[in-house]
């Protein structure tokens, strides 16, 4: 258990507490065996319901929360569907106007991760969106994300990243992840100084690596994808 504080407290108050609440509790881990987590394969998966419009994914299995990789991943996905300067955005919503919520994002967990890009839209449009989400994921794999595209990324991450730590709720957040998933609190210029040494070809490495994995297509609503793509 990690008991993480931000705000007007002293330490001294907190291990009180602590100590009046948690005391009794027995210290060390708890026992449990980790699985593996299988190999993936190409599917299509589908939850037809009653709603006005689709919800489209397209993605894969990618980089555990630990990989070397991560932060060049962050710098691609963000470059395809981070903002609205990102592909997805421009491609989707700015010049077609066939969606409203469009964007690429990364989770990453103890032994695996994934990336997604999403849109919702019509259902008389899903076949042209999901089209695109496809298509400006291929165009990533097959030429990168260019020098504009990545500085862009390091301005954004680092900026966002900086503006989080306004609150007393996201520092304490922050605290108790980074020692729950790395085992120390790393400090902000660390997380800072690994994105900004990110290259070009750091994120074409983690392209390669990320995206030669399985594809799975998602939708839910009013439409039969299964069938769609038969």
């Amino acid at each position: 258990m990690v008991l993480a504080l931000a705000g007007p407290v002293g330490h001294a108050d907190v291990v009180a507490f602590a100590e009046q609440h948690f005391g009794a509790l027995s210290a060390g881990k708890a026992e449990f065996e980790r699985e593996r987590p299988s190999d993936t394969v190409e599917a299509v998966a589908g939850e037809q319901r009653d709603c006005e419009q689709v919800h489209l994914l397209v993605g894969c299995r990618a980089l555990e929360r630990t990989d070397p990789g991560r932060e060049a991943l962050d710098m691609v996905m963000h470059a395809l569907g981070g903002g609205p300067s990102s592909r997805l955005f421009q491609t989707i919503r700015e010049e077609r106007g066939l969606t409203y919520s469009t964007y690429a994002s990364a989770s990453a967990y103890a032994d695996a991760g994934l990336v997604g890009a999403y849109a919702a839209t019509n259902p008389e449009t899903v076949a042209e969106v999901l089209g695109l989400l496809e298509a400006e994921i291929n165009a990533v794999i097959r030429d990168g994300i260019t020098d504009d595209e990545l500085a862009i990324a390091k301005g954004y991450l680092t900026g966002a990243f900086a503006m989080g730590f306004e609150g007393t709720g996201s520092r304490s957040e922050r605290l108790g992840s980074s020692l729950t998933n790395y085992g120390h609190i790393r400090p902000v210029d660390e997380q800072v100084a690994r994105w900004q040494a990110v290259s070009l070809a750091d994120t074409r490495s983690v392209i390669e690596q990320v995206f030669a994995n399985p594809r799975v297509r998602c939708a839910v609503g009013p439409v039969d994808l299964k069938s769609l793509l038969a």
